[in-house]
Parts: C-alpha cells; sequence; structure tokens
C-alpha cells in the first residue's frame, strides 16, 4: 500500500450524518496537541479504481460527473478515517492516507485492524472489486438520500457554516480561514 499525503480538496467524501460531536473534539484535541501523525492513516481509493463500480443511474452520473468538473482536483474517495480527516482540515494539516489499490491492500487492513495499527475498517469485502461495489451502493444510497458528494475542505467547512459543532472548534477554524 502506498503512503500518500493528500491535502482536503483532493479527497471526496461522504456525508457524516449525524456526526458525533464527542469523537471529533478528542480527534480536534490530538491534532492540535501535535500527535496527529501518531493516529492511524486514513483509508483512500483512486477515482480510477471505483470508476467501473459506480452505478450507471442517469442523477447518480450526472450529480457525481458535475461535481468532478467542479472538483478537477478531487481524485481519492475516503474510505475510512472522516473524523480524522476533518479534524486535521479544520487546523489546516494534512493527514497520511493509505491508497488501497489491490486485493492485497484489503488483507493488510483487516491485519492492521487486528494489531490496532487501524481504528476501523468496516468495508465487508475482501477483494478490490468487492470494496468498489460495496463504497459504490454506499455513495448510491446517500445520493439517493439527497446528500451529494463533498471535497473534505468543503465539508468542513459546511460544518462550520450549519453550525453543527461545539463553538471552540469553529472559533479556530474561523481565525485559521479569515
Amino acid at each position: 500500500m502506498k503512503c500518500i499525503i493528500a491535502s482536503s480538496e483532493k479527497i471526496i467524501v461522504p456525508e457524516i450524518e449525524p456526526l458525533d460531536q464527542h469523537l471529533l473534539k478528542v480527534y480536534h484535541h490530538l491534532f492540535r496537541m501535535g500527535i496527529g501523525d501518531e493516529l492511524p492513516s486514513m483509508i483512500v481509493a483512486s477515482k480510477e479504481v471505483l470508476n467501473p463500480y459506480l452505478p450507471e443511474k442517469d442523477s447518480f452520473n450526472e450529480s457525481l460527473s458535475h461535481f468532478l468538473e467542479e472538483n478537477p482536483k478531487a481524485e481519492y474517495f475516503l474510505i475510512e478515517g472522516a473524523y480524522m480527516g476533518v479534524a486535521s482540515t479544520f487546523l489546516g494539516m494534512k493527514h497520511h492516507s493509505l491508497k488501497i489499490e489491490d486485493d492485497s491492500h484489503i488483507q493488510a487492513c483487516r491485519e492492521m485492524l487486528e494489531d490496532n495499527s487501524l481504528f476501523t475498517f468496516s468495508i465487508k469485502s475482501t477483494t478490490i472489486d468487492g470494496l468498489s461495489e460495496e463504497y459504490a451502493g454506499r455513495l448510491y444510497l446517500q445520493h439517493s438520500e439527497g446528500r451529494g458528494f463533498m471535497t473534505l475542505k468543503d465539508y468542513t467547512s459546511s460544518l462550520v457554516s450549519r453550525q453543527v459543532l461545539p463553538e471552540s472548534i469553529t472559533r479556530l477554524y474561523s481565525r485559521r480561514n479569515r
């Protein structure tokens, strides 16, 4: 598996609803204390890995195509680690990600989960094809529920503008982004 450092404009995230504010506060605190690099990596997959499996439903494809045209830098789908990603983005930090590209990487993630090098890996599949199908299904379900696609940067900004976060976190973010 390749370890990459990707900016928040490059990572496409599913909307997390409802948001666990306590968990986000914990990750935010860890990044503020300077120990974010000690946390497990986020898990991402490139658009090229997922594209063949994305549903060919008209409104879904139109929405995703429009999103990708509007966000040409977006090149990875976030598979795991949304809270870490949001917390690091709040503080203007880039967090390391592991890029899944083949079946052996999925097995490696499972082993990392067993030895606590990863906190979660919710993908049930054991193959890259299965992961792609499973994740594409999640994206389609999210789309059918009226939720769109966002970059990690845009999702973080939307959390601030919707005022769904503790004031202590949004205050720091607002000061940093003036």
